[in-house]
């Protein structure tokens, strides 16, 4: 059972067809760029064979991590190094979004603005959770943790081959693992 109150178990939930969704568009351009990323992705992945897919999931689990904020010891988001960032809640990740657009809009791109976002989103993080919060920074190379690790104990798995399926009954169309998070990658 998940501390989170709002999750829901996976053998609770209704599979939903996204194909024909229609995105919402508050920026305009930004978010025709990602609503475009995000069918493109969707399209990736209808083509690719279950031995693709696992050696995508493997590349990036194995990404090096660059940040990890913790909340009184519990881990709540996570920068990868030149890949983004993950969030243990949809609230959290809104300051990366809004961050990354408020940077674009300073006219930032590349390293400039991942900076700019890395930076804004830490302080946003200390104005909300004070001296709860504790971060860890790892240089790239440092053997420091890979996502994987930290996705697993961010969102309550172990880093085991069995914890990487799911059960038959709750993956019907064959994919070996489920993600669910905010994520912003950077394009320079």
């Amino acid at each position: 059972m998940s501390d989170n109150p709002f999750s829901i178990p996976l053998d609770q939930t209704i599979a939903i067809d996204l194909s024909k969704a229609k995105f919402v568009k508050p920026d305009g351009e930004a978010a025709d760029k990602w609503a475009e990323i995000f069918r493109q992705n969707l399209e990736r992945m209808k083509g690719q064979s279950a031995e693709e897919r696992e050696a995508q999931i493997a590349r990036q689990r194995a990404q090096e991590v660059e940040t990890v904020y913790r909340v009184n010891g519990k881990v709540v988001a996570m920068d990868v190094h030149g890949a983004g960032s993950t969030f243990a809640s949809n609230a959290d990740g809104q300051f990366s979004v809004q961050a990354y657009h408020q940077g674009q809009s300073y006219g930032l791109s590349g390293d400039q603005l991942e900076e700019f976002v890395s930076r804004a989103v830490l302080d946003a993080m200390k104005s909300k959770y004070g001296g709860a919060l504790s971060v860890t920074k790892y240089e790239a190379g440092s053997g420091g943790p890979n996502a994987g690790q930290i996705e697993d104990e961010m969102f309550g798995r172990t880093a085991t081959a069995q914890s990487t399926a799911l059960p038959d009954k709750l993956n019907p169309g064959g994919l070996s693992r489920f993600y669910s998070s905010s994520f912003v990658q950077f394009a320079g």
